[in-house]
């Protein structure tokens, strides 16, 4: 979906947009309290000018306290209070909530990233290892990218498993595990990895060959 067609179908209020900041308050960095006050806004302002006792009668709290709550969220850059001029040419203060719709598009896209990446580790396995993956499988997989591993390390990790006749997932967490461990976080770190272990073989060759001679 075009953000700027998402963006519309949140401000014209076809998208539950209560339901999506209850969920994703901390991505938004919002404390309980704010989340209140949000929502009441949401549900009520935007095209009519900020009006502090209004919103006092829908929200059980101190004037004072609600006011710095309104600053906060301002400085969160979740809302803006802009001045603007009405019809009888009178300056007032109006809530926008532009910056709270931007922030749940961007929200919105990078889930909707996410999950597609995650939908293409499962199809990968599923390529690689020749079958579908058990409900079992799939949990263990998403376990991994929970545990932030990247899709890299975990494809390469598979990649692993099949070079050396593997084909179960416990080889693999093992894998992905050790690698973690020796805090490896690419192909090029497990590149070097491996020139390591074989520069390791070498010298341990040479050491023995040099004892056997000597005696």
């Amino acid at each position: 979906m075009p953000t700027e067609i998402l963006n519309k179908v949140i401000k014209e209020k076809t998208y539950n947009v209560p339901s999506f900041i209850l969920k994703n308050y901390e991505k938004l960095n919002l404390t309980a309290e704010e989340v209140l006050v949000l929502i009441v806004l949401y549900n009520h302002y935007g095209k009519i000018s900020y009006d502090i006792n209004k919103l006092l009668e829908e929200i059980n709290l101190e004037k004072y306290k609600l006011m710095q709550l309104i600053s906060s969220l301002e400085e969160k850059k979740i809302i803006s209070i802009d001045l603007i001029t009405n019809s009888k040419g009178l300056k007032e203060e109006y809530i926008s909530l532009e910056l709270l719709y931007d922030k749940i598009v961007n929200i919105y896209l990078d889930v909707k990233e996410e999950t597609n990446e995650s939908a293409d580790i499962y199809s990968a396995f599923e390529k690689e290892l020749g079958r579908t993956l058990s409900p079992m499988e799939y949990e263990i997989i998403k376990g991994w990218v929970m545990d932030k591993f990247s899709d890299e390390l975990i494809i390469l990790a598979l990649k692993e498993a099949v070079y050396n006749g593997v084909n179960n997932l416990r080889y693999i967490d093992k894998v992905l595990y050790g690698w973690r461990k020796k805090n490896i976080k690419n192909k090029q770190d497990i590149i070097k990895d491996k020139e390591k272990f074989k520069n390791r073989q070498k010298e341990n060759v040479e050491v023995f060959d040099y004892n056997w001679l000597d005696e």
